[in-house]
């Protein structure tokens, strides 16, 4: 396992909500993707993607409804359920193995069409425990925030009136929403502001 692993080229769509179809979302970023790189899908050795059945309009198997169009039909491909990073992490030791030159990483969301993701979440947690006090994934990332900003002095810098400047401001991105904006800061410190849900594919050769 010596082998280094260097993402060639990335491709991802908007996160607004659309209108599309998983086929025509999934197959556009995948060609954007392999047409950075230089490569034929016949040339793709092995393809990971990341969709949850929760997250992805609420259909099990999600990746039954896109798989032909990311180059996945008939090769060794996998799917993880849930968090892309780990789809990432899967593809780079796939090619470690050996096995593959090439792999092709997608993450995908079709957040639009889901149930509320609170109702959703809250069903995850410890019905004994953790349900009863409302853990829901709006409160997990508020917690996780605080954390944050304690350990990184951005709560003190707030009760002064002062504002934290984001390390890289997501408007730079020709897919930043208007949601992100006021995330990061950039819109200013609104810290009980959340994006509303939408869609959008990212893919990494």
């Amino acid at each position: 396992m010596s082998k280094k692993v260097a993402i060639v080229s990335v491709a991802q769509s908007s996160g607004a909500e659309s209108a599309d179809n998983f086929y025509d979302q999934a197959y556009r970023v995948t060609k954007e993707a392999l047409d950075k790189a230089g490569l034929s899908k016949d040339e793709l050795g092995t393809v990971v993607t990341a969709s949850s059945d929760i997250f992805h309009g609420g259909i099990s198997c999600a990746n039954s409804y896109y798989w032909e169009t990311t180059g996945a039909f008939l090769k060794n491909a996998s799917r993880q359920d849930g968090e892309s990073l780990f789809a990432f992490f899967y593809g780079v030791m796939r090619i470690l193995s050996g096995q593959y030159d090439t792999a092709l990483v997608m993450g995908l969301c079709k957040g639009s069409e889901n149930p509320p993701n609170d109702t959703c979440t809250l069903m995850f947690a410890d019905p004994f425990y953790q349900r009863p006090v409302g853990l829901t994934e709006t409160m997990a990332a508020a917690l996780q925030m605080r954390l944050y900003m304690e350990k990184y002095g951005v709560a003190r810098a707030v009760r002064e009136g002062g504002r934290q400047e984001p390390r890289q401001c997501p408007a730079q991105s020709p897919c930043a929403s208007e949601g992100d904006l006021f995330r990061s800061g950039c819109a200013g410190f609104t810290p009980v502001h959340r994006s509303a849900d939408g869609d959008g594919n990212g893919s990494q050769v």
